[in-house]
């Protein structure tokens, strides 16, 4: 087995070593792959699948075994079935792709469902229809009580690919977490099926209360546990487990300075709605820098302006603060930095190369972040 990427054959014969598995290399580097029931006549054997000979790691595919993990399950009353069910049609359509680019499956072979509350059953169809670019005539679709917004689901059943897609699962778990890229996009796709940020609101905004992962209490113990080894791997600290009365468990992630490390490794970027979440938050509130004392002195000098004239480029209220500012012993804001370099020949390299460290909000004090500077100066387009 590669490191980057998973041999089928070997995968295969993992997966049905219990069974008299028929794995017969095909052109085009393809491996069909099935096995023997002897309790069955010929015309009643497990229906083969053809994989690709080999699987690539990287990290749209690690993206999707986390997506699967959160929103997926193999169900238990039924030892062929692979089930996705999800709300967002994000990740129902890369599931989807997931499916048919990495496995070789086609529609055909697949199950579409849909459970809606409110809505027009004709409407709901024709839209599912378009996303997933299949006929309306493919998709069930009941009406339920459970869900504001409708559900959908997809599946998949057939022995020999439950099989082989729980040990791809189980073969590719540690190569993930060995490498950094790898783990970071399988925490996105974990977060973006089964994550949440809460918040509240506040005067000027809305201020994140924590980052969450969720899990099943009694079935999910190994994934959460393997969630948590990845965050800690990305120095993520101060990882609290709560459970609730639901058979629930989360892991929850506070602190900006690991918000900022959640941020920069993409975790929300990829469901829509989260990372918009995320995004007002960050865009929203104020970020300041401590600078080295030479440096903040050969600012102000080189400014050489009264105090009332820094206070209009800063846009403070009061001349009489300006000294706090010069002394170092009030912050500047980002916003406020980029007024002053602005009028002299200073620019964010240097601004940047000369922070001690960093403050986000009223009291989150992190130590100095280059990338993070580098990002956050480009998204608020300061440069």
């Amino acid at each position: 087995m590669n490191k980057m990427r998973l041999d089928l054959v070997g995968i295969a014969r993992e997966a049905l070593k219990d069974k008299k598995a028929v794995i017969e290399n095909l052109n085009d580097n393809k491996v069909k792959v099935s096995y023997i029931n002897e309790n069955l006549g010929p015309q009643s054997q497990p229906i083969p699948i053809i994989f690709p000979r080999f699987i690539k790691l990287d990290e749209e595919f690690a993206e999707g075994i986390g997506l699967y993990l959160g929103d997926g399950y193999f169900a238990k009353n039924n030892f062929r079935n692979v089930c996705l069910v999800s709300k967002d049609s994000e990740i129902i359509v890369f599931m989807l792709n997931f499916f048919l680019n990495r496995f070789n499956l086609k529609k055909f072979q697949m199950l579409f469902s849909l459970t809606y509350k409110y809505g027009n059953e004709e409407e709901l169809k024709e839209k599912w229809s378009r996303l997933l670019k299949i006929s309306k005539n493919r998709i069930h679709i009941y009406r339920g009580n459970k869900h504001g917004k409708e559900t959908s689901r997809i599946e998949i059943s057939f022995t020999v690919f439950r099989r082989v897609f729980q040990q791809v699962i189980n073969s590719s778990l540690p190569l993930i977490k060995q490498s950094k890229n790898l783990r970071q996009a399988f925490l996105r796709g974990e977060f973006a099926a089964d994550g949440s940020i809460s918040v509240e609101k506040i005067p000027n905004g809305k201020r994140i209360i924590m980052v969450t992962f969720s899990f099943n209490l009694k079935t999910e113990n190994f994934y959460r546990n393997y969630v948590k080894e990845c965050l800690e791997l990305e120095g993520i600290n101060r990882i609290k487990i709560k459970k609730d009365n639901r058979n629930r468990e989360y892991l929850q992630v506070t602190g900006w300075d690991n918000y900022i490390k959640l941020w920069k490794m993409n975790l929300f970027s990829l469901l829509c709605r989260k990372k918009k979440l995320f995004d007002v938050v960050l865009k929203r509130i104020d970020i300041y820098l401590k600078l080295e004392e030479n440096f903040r002195k050969s600012l102000f000098e080189t400014l050489n302006l009264r105090y009332r004239e820094i206070a209009k480029i800063i846009n403070n209220k009061s001349k009489d603060n300006i000294g706090k500012f010069i002394r170092g012993k009030s912050l500047l804001k980002l916003e406020q930095i980029k007024n002053l370099i602005e009028k002299v020949n200073f620019d964010w390299n240097s601004v940047i190369y000369n922070t001690k460290s960093i403050r986000v909000g009223r009291r989150a004090h992190i130590s100095k972040d280059k990338e993070f500077l580098e990002k956050i100066i480009v998204e608020r387009k300061l440069i």
